[in-house]
């Protein structure tokens, strides 16, 4: 009987210690050095060297740290993550809180507290599968999300927003010239400009623009400082492309990296204001580009040999804050920070 009692009361502390750590995740609990996992997309705030503010998901969960990554808060409040899966997320450059969830299913949500709380605001979609969102860097208001081969633009924050082109397939990638005027969009076969913040669009042959057609087109960027009418465009295999007519023609500027596939590209500017350009890999992590050739940035960083096993990429999206001075790196084993653009630290 005394055996029985034991082992009853031992079963029953199990269940209440499974049932709090239940309660503790979905409450949301700070946790040291929360995430170790796979890490899909990164937001860094504009004005991170004051709030220290970091949004990613998580295997589909958002987190938001602000501390500069050292404790981390999963976000639940408004997001139902029983339908939930995000696509992209956005933090505006204009208004230091607001910021943009896009979600498979569920169209898109607004945070106007720097992520903490978010509400949907999808009105004028047609459809709630959203793969892109961007928002442009002079304007809170002006933000545009790509659904499958068409482009939607709101002018009020996402309060409304309307269909203003459809092309021939879809969409790769998109993003905006650091004035906020133009607007360039691709697709596997067409190379998609708008000089009006999206407002109407032109669709011109990207072969014939100098973009070749056998790489994926991954990230489309301009330098937050620089000459308006230059944007720089990163093919998975083919090197990066230069434009300095606002979109009408490309030229490769920089070769590809032997044997790996870059995934995202950012330009900071240097002492000069002159471009300095790096790429993340899936296979190795970081490279820079020194004037003559790629220099890997890799020190610190952890290839988890099961994102092979898995066919994941090891790296995916990179971030700087404003000023350039701290980097993160999204990994398959976790979130990666530098504060040198030399040595990572995983948080």
């Amino acid at each position: 009987m005394t055996q029985s009692l034991s082992r009853i009361m031992k079963f029953l502390r199990l269940v209440l210690v499974a049932f709090l750590m239940a309660i503790l995740v979905n409450m949301g609990i700070s946790v040291a050095h929360r995430p170790h996992d796979v890490v899909t997309h990164i937001e860094v705030s504009p004005n991170y060297q004051q709030d220290q503010t970091v949004l990613i998901v998580v295997r589909n969960n958002l987190y938001r740290s602000s501390d500069g990554g050292a404790s981390w808060q999963r976000i639940t409040q408004g997001l139902d993550y029983s339908s939930l899966f995000i696509t992209d997320i956005e933090l505006s450059q204009q208004n230091d809180g607001l910021a943009f969830l896009g979600t498979r299913g569920d169209g898109i949500y607004r945070s106007s507290d720097k992520g903490l709380t978010w509400q949907n605001t999808s009105k004028g979609l047609d459809e709630l599968v959203i793969d892109h969102i961007i928002v442009s860097p002079t304007s809170s208001k002006i933000v545009l999300a790509s659904i499958s081969d068409r482009l939607y633009l709101t002018q009020n924050s996402g309060e409304s927003w309307q269909q203003v082109f459809q092309s021939k397939s879809p969409i790769e990638t998109l993003g905006f010239s650091n004035d906020g005027k133009l607007v360039i969009a691709a697709n596997t076969k067409e190379l998609l400009v708008s000089r009006d913040s999206g407002a109407t669009w032109q669709a011109s042959d990207r072969a014939a623009s100098g973009v070749p057609l056998d790489s994926p087109i991954v990230a489309i960027e301009s330098m937050v400082v620089g000459p308006v009418s230059s944007m720089w465009l990163a093919t998975e295999t083919q090197g990066i492309f230069q434009t300095t007519d606002q979109g009408k023609t490309w030229k490769k500027q920089v070769s590809p990296i032997a044997n790996e596939l870059v995934k995202d590209i950012k330009i900071i500017p240097g002492s000069q204001n002159e471009p300095q350009l790096f790429v993340s890999t899936a296979n190795t992590g970081l490279f820079y580009w020194d004037g003559q050739e790629w220099q890997p940035r890799t020190q610190g960083l952890i290839i988890d040999p099961q994102a092979e096993d898995m066919k994941q990429p090891s790296f995916t999206e990179l971030e700087f804050s404003t000023d350039g001075s701290v980097s993160f790196l999204a990994g398959f084993d976790g979130l990666f920070k530098s504060e040198d653009r030399m040595i990572y630290a995983k948080h």
